[in-house]
């Protein structure tokens, strides 16, 4: 994932965002921190809102209502 998407208003599930463009010194101090994080994840990459909203969705759904007490970890394989 490129650093304007992940600077974009629409990135982190839909939060209030400025909508101003990152400044290429804001991608440049930025990018570091999205490439190591993409490295230690097992899916190597970011995953989407769309990935995010599933797990949601799922828990609110009627298959789900044995589910209960648990913590349903959407990290892309990060454990920490």
């Amino acid at each position: 994932m490129d650093i304007a998407t992940l600077l974009s208003p629409r990135c982190g599930a839909g939060a209030p965002r400025n909508a101003e463009q990152p400044t290429g010194q804001k991608k440049a101090w930025y990018q570091p921190i999205v490439d190591q994080t993409s490295r230690s994840s097992l899916m190597k990459r970011y995953g989407t809102i769309e990935e995010q909203a599933g797990s949601i969705l799922f828990l609110a759904c009627d298959e789900a209502t044995r589910i209960t007490s648990v913590t349903l970890p959407v990290g892309s394989g990060e454990l920490a």
